[in-house]
């Protein structure tokens, strides 16, 4: 499978996960730390580095708390994940 492929398909897994952790809702924001939980052990780390490209892409949106950076979805990442299940429907 190609490098790219796999780090598109890593990156959805990652916007599924905070998707359901934020229990589909726009304005929830999990910290940095809660969201690679949804992946395997071995792709967390990985997951690290999909969270910035989703960052860099629009898909999500950081958000600054006392706690430390959170995160939460952007209409845009939505509207990825809307087109994703259109795809394998």
């Amino acid at each position: 499978m190609p490098k790219r492929k796999k780090s598109e398909e890593l990156e959805i897994a990652l916007l599924l996960s905070l998707y359901s952790k934020v229990k589909y809702s726009k304005h929830a924001h999990p910290k940095e730390e809660t969201i690679p939980k949804g992946l395997r052990k071995d792709l967390r780390g990985l997951g690290k580095v999909a969270l910035k490209n989703l960052l860099r892409e629009g898909y999500i949106v950081q958000h600054p708390t006392s706690g430390g950076m959170t995160y939460n979805l952007s209409s845009k990442g939505i509207d990825k994940l809307k087109e994703e299940k259109e795809q394998n429907d």
